[in-house]
Order: structure tokens, then sequence, then C-alpha cells
């Protein structure tokens, strides 16, 4: 009979802990849904077309790095140069722009940062 009560015991921690396996996986979703919900209700502004679009243009750039990254540290290594060399091309296309070296050609601008 103690062993039908170990096997219950050890079939109900397991069922717990899948359970927990599941729901930190899936965590991450429902806490950005719920903040999304949240925003939502709290500005209606934020749930427009263009505000996702403006969201989704800001981070651009941040996404590309991130993969970039992604492969660089599945390969085994790691490079802490590229947040600094991010700002320093922005630092550039910023300066470039400003004093005119580009002649107000953003293009121009973008293409000497992503240069350097």
């Amino acid at each position: 009979m103690s062993q039908i009560t170990l096997k219950t015991s050890a079939s109900a921690e397991q069922t717990a802990s899948s359970s927990l396996a599941r729901l930190s996986r899936a965590g991450f979703g429902v806490i950005t849904l719920l903040a999304i919900a949240l925003f939502g209700w709290a500005n209606p502004v934020f749930l427009t077309v263009d505000n996702w679009a403006n969201l989704l243009q800001g981070s651009a750039i941040l996404l590309i790095v991130a993969m970039a990254m992604t492969l660089i540290v599945s390969a085994g290594a790691i490079d802490l140069s590229v947040g600094v060399a991010l700002d320093f091309g922005a630092a550039f296309a910023l300066v470039a722009l400003k004093t005119g070296i580009c002649r107000g050609r953003p293009r121009w601008a973008a293409l000497c940062s992503a240069a350097c």
C-alpha cells in the first residue's frame, strides 16, 4: 500500500512540475499580452497602426544587432564592442548631418556611418 501512495505522490509532483514548466515557457507571452492590453486600455492611441509602425521602426536597428549577436554567441564567441560600434556610427551620422558634411543627404550619412 505504501508503494501505491509513493507512485501517486510522484505522479502528482511530475504533473505539477510539467505545468510549472509550461507556465514558465508561456509566461513571457502572457505578460506581454497583459502589458499590451493594459497600455491599450490606458491610452487608446497605443493600439493604432501608426503607433505600432513607429515602435517597429524604432526597434529595427536593435533587432538587427540582436540577431547578429545571437549568431556570434551561438558560435561560441562573444563580442562586447557591438554596442560601442553602434553608438559610434549613430554619433558620426548625427555629426555629419548637423555640420553639413553630407549636405542634408541622410542616405550618405548612413552609408558613411556604416563604413566606420
